[in-house]
């Protein structure tokens, strides 16, 4: 398969995830069973390394991170409008027990554009913490874009000592 692409064409990673795939995976097996295993083998080699894991809450069971950052923490998302209370909070659970050092959640004080139509539609209108969350005292809202400014400065600040 990287000899058909072009090694040229693809990253170190890609190459990786190709070539142990291909270690573990005997030619006679065919195209679709190796295409089958290249999430599974990809999920196995994130898991030896120290990168960033982009999940589902559901793909995270069973996973331990050093720091898990779980999105969309709100009213309307979390629990889903759809789904079962007990079942949403669960997952929450899962998902906040993945981590050894720090857990962050987050959520939209307010949606606009095509991420405000997730969960529950919801466009321009104060969405608010997860009810899951809601009696926990913790955390508060703040403004995204003043925290990515704070945390800029303060990494300018460290590289002008």
């Amino acid at each position: 398969m990287i000899d058909r692409i072009g090694r040229e064409c693809l990253d170190r990673d890609a190459i990786q995830l190709l070539e142990e795939t291909g270690k573990l995976i005997p030619a006679e097996q065919g195209l679709g069973y190796f295409l089958g295993q290249l999430e599974p083998v990809a999920q196995d080699l994130a898991m030896q390394s120290d990168s960033v894991r982009i999940m589902t809450i559901t793909a995270s069971k069973g996973i331990t991170v050093n720091t898990c950052i779980v999105m969309g923490v709100e009213r309307g998302i979390i629990p889903h409008p759809k789904g079962q209370e007990e079942e949403e909070r669960r997952l929450l659970y899962v998902a906040m027990t993945r981590a050894t050092e720090m857990s962050i959640f987050t959520f939209a004080h307010r949606r606009r554009g095509q991420t405000a139509r997730h969960g529950a539609a919801n466009v321009y209108n104060l969405r608010g913490r997860c009810p899951l969350l809601e009696n926990l005292p913790i955390g508060q809202y703040q403004d995204g874009k003043a925290v990515i400014q704070r945390l800029e400065a303060e990494a300018n600040r460290k590289k002008q000592l």
